[in-house]
């Protein structure tokens, strides 16, 4: 799959007031979300999906990106948003939804966010060996496709960059430090079958976050990628409702 053929940021502009800035995952790209995205944007709300630095090209393009440039993808693309429209709300998609956590806790007028299986913590020793590692092994196997629907295939890089994962984690640990300058309401889907990231991120979110209004639904149906599994009608009606709900708070 030649990546760069298929691979745009995607813009919808509705002239409402509302906007949802749609943020995907590593090493996939915004087509990962592309079901919320649609949805989102017929229901009427203006949409941005970025793709973020390093993501659909190739994977040895991600070895050049340091984890403040995708800080900098989704703090651009919010003050973008915010210039058009009252209130902006955040969906993102496993590292996607630790950005989100990043933009939260520095912008106390964001409305709301949707955590999809989001990265907050990651419990693999190898890990540890990242910063040695990633000078003598180059890339590893990638994660993207953990689907449960038959059929369905994840948009993304099979290979991952070692130095790329390694800015990963430290984009995690910076998000960790600051979760508790997270106040705004959240709806935190959780599938209890991911294979990439397991059910302790949201045990520890809940443990360090600011908010007082949280929702966990726990998704029966659906892997990692859960945007495009058997459970993506079920995000996006619940996605809808928690976004009409807190535009009257």
């Amino acid at each position: 799959m030649n990546l760069i053929d298929i691979v745009k940021p995607i813009s919808y502009d509705n002239k409402s007031d509302t906007s949802v800035l749609c943020i995907h995952g590593y090493s996939g790209t915004n087509l990962s979300m592309l079901p919320l995205i649609k949805g989102l944007n017929k229901a009427g709300f203006n949409v941005e999906a970025p793709v973020l630095r390093g993501h659909g090209t190739v994977w040895q393009e991600s070895e050049k990106v340091k984890f403040g440039d995708w800080l900098d993808d989704v703090e651009n693309a919010y003050i973008e948003l915010k210039k058009k429209s009252k209130h902006v709300f955040l969906a993102g998609l496993s590292m996607g939804g630790t950005l989100a956590c990043y933009l939260a806790g520095k912008y106390s007028e964001i409305k709301g966010a949707v955590l999809i299986n989001h990265a907050i913590y990651i419990n693999d020793p190898r890990l540890f060996l990242l910063p040695v590692a990633k000078f003598f092994l180059r890339s590893s196997k990638g994660v993207v496709g953990d689907i449960k629907k038959e059929g369905v295939s994840e948009p993304g890089y099979e290979i991952l960059s070692t130095k790329a994962t390694h800015e990963f984690i430290k984009l995690i640990d910076l998000v960790k430090k600051n979760l508790y300058k997270v106040k705004q309401p959240l709806l935190i889907f959780k599938s209890k079958e991911d294979h990439v990231i397991k059910v302790r991120s949201v045990d520890y979110t809940l443990r360090n976050i600011s908010s007082e209004n949280v929702r966990v639904v726990w998704l029966e149906n659906s892997y990692h990628v859960a945007t495009l599994d058997n459970d993506a009608d079920l995000i996006l009606k619940k996605t809808i409702e928690f976004i009409k709900k807190n535009l009257r708070i």
